[in-house]
């Protein structure tokens, strides 16, 4: 639920802080996360479901392209 990824960044957020993390940020997890379920073929409604967001277009937000995988993705044609 949002509440319940509310809670956890939060947590994170006060972890970096308290162990000298300089830049890090719950978002960058979260993007980390994101991306990796969606490069691994997870359904997108278990993304949405596991990140905590009711729209698709949020969960875009976190998704990360890299140079390898448009290269991949040329090379299928």
């Amino acid at each position: 639920s949002s509440d319940l990824a509310n809670g956890i960044s939060g947590f994170f957020c006060r972890l970096f802080v308290d162990v000298g993390l300089e830049g890090c940020s719950s978002h960058g997890f979260r993007r980390e996360f994101i991306t990796t379920l969606a490069n691994n073929s997870v359904a997108i409604h278990a993304i949405m479901s596991l990140s905590g967001h009711r729209r698709l277009s949020s969960v875009q937000e976190y998704l990360s392209v890299t140079d390898d995988q448009k290269r991949r993705a040329v090379e299928l044609l």
